[in-house]
């Protein structure tokens, strides 16, 4: 049996706009797909038929990989959580390159993210075995997603 091919990753948002924002005006992404869903009330966990999302997805830099859906149910909403202040079970972390680090921080910092670790400089092996330097910015999106972003240096 061969793996799934997976073709995004979404994440349920507390408001879609916010999070639309944050992802195109902040951070590049292109608005690849915007539209309302009514549930059937089969499929997905405990949604009636006739409850409804607006699901937008995101498209990174490459048109073939990195699509990122945004999820927002709209009837009935979702009760209001406490955003993550950690990676815990269960959280994602974004993880992927940038021309320039500082640029990105400095457009999320604008933008009032929350910073889980400012710019810094490490060093990592590649898969070819070689060990490489890099800077790497890592910070919350609107609903606690963490992003952590590099660039060689």
């Amino acid at each position: 049996m061969l793996p799934p091919n997976i073709k995004r990753t979404t994440v349920v948002v507390r408001d879609i706009e916010i999070s639309k924002a944050f992802y195109r005006d902040v951070l590049g992404f292109k608005v690849w797909f915007d539209r309302e869903f009514v549930f059937s009330g089969n499929g997905f966990p405990k949604t009636k038929p006739g409850d409804t999302c607006q699901l937008v997805i995101m498209e990174a830099r490459d048109p073939d990989i990195g699509k990122v859906g945004l999820l927002q149910y709209t009837k009935p909403m979702l009760p209001p959580a406490p955003l993550p202040d950690m990676i815990g079970y269960g959280n994602i972390v974004f993880v992927g390159d940038v021309d320039s680090v500082d640029d990105t921080y400095a457009a999320v910092v604008k933008a009032g993210a929350r910073i889980a670790a400012p710019p810094h400089l490490f060093e990592v092996t590649g898969a070819d075995g070689k060990m490489k330097s890099m800077k790497r910015v890592c910070f919350f999106d609107p609903d606690g997603v963490m992003f952590e972003l590099s660039s060689p240096v």
